[in-house]
């Protein structure tokens, strides 16, 4: 790609994304994270990306909101370095796979998780 790898860029932007969430978003306080990978997988065959983001924290709150800043990060950033090459491109379906802790326990999404996602979560 012209202006670079869109997937290690994405990777950063994502991390980033995480740690300004309480920026961003009006009444999401700052939180301290124990942890945050971001990871992309290429599905060739629908010509796409799927941006995943675990966050992780020992704190009364969750951090699904820090999970999903890093993901719309990580998308935005893949847009920008590949818009050059494919203007023509949509983010979709970013979702809330799993979230456990906190008062409500374990809460996985109805509409499924990937298996490899209940694999590396142990669920």
């Amino acid at each position: 790609m012209p202006k670079g790898d869109p997937l290690a860029i994405a990777e950063v932007s994502g991390i980033n994304g995480v740690k300004k969430t309480s920026e961003l978003i009006p009444l999401c306080h700052p939180l301290p994270l124990d942890h945050i990978s971001i990871h992309t997988e290429i599905d060739e065959p629908k010509n796409s990306i799927i941006v995943y983001c675990l966050v992780s924290a020992n704190s009364k709150t969750g951090v699904e909101m820090e999970a999903l800043s890093g993901v719309n990060s990580a998308l935005l950033a893949i847009y920008d370095l590949s818009k050059i090459v494919e203007p023509n491109l949509k983010i979709t379906n970013t979702r809330l796979l799993v979230k456990s802790g906190g008062k409500k326990g374990l809460w996985i999404n109805p509409d499924g998780v990937p298996k490899k996602i209940k694999n590396a979560l142990n669920i």
